[in-house]
């Protein structure tokens, strides 16, 4: 774990002015980022991990819950800091249609 934190730290702190898309298996790789939640090929969610966390019947919500009391109750700690610190308040906006689009102030996506 030590190294996916340095890995992960110093993406952070290396494209700080950039939009990093990160696919993970691991929610606290990007808990303190704007998650998309997929659920069968199509965006179920789509904010940021405090907004989402606020939700308790959201997919993120229930997620972290499942870790586990101790875990959960970091992964929210570390979501409200990414939120009070402006870490996860890049601009993003999200269009569904016939397809997806996500845009950034530095990407566009269709999916």
């Amino acid at each position: 774990m030590a190294t996916d934190e340095k890995v992960q730290a110093c993406i952070q702190r290396e494209f700080a002015s950039k939009t990093v898309i990160t696919i993970a298996h691991r929610v606290n790789t990007v808990i303190d980022n704007k998650i998309i939640v997929m659920e069968q090929g199509t965006v179920a969610e789509f904010d940021s991990s405090h907004r989402l966390l606020q939700n308790p019947e959201s997919h993120l919500s229930v997620l972290v819950d499942a870790m586990g009391p101790a875990a959960a109750a970091n992964l929210r700690q570390r979501a409200e800091y990414a939120h009070q610190s402006g870490r996860n308040s890049r601009h993003l906006s999200l269009d569904a249609g016939d397809s997806t689009v996500i845009e950034s102030d530095d990407v566009s996506i269709s999916i």
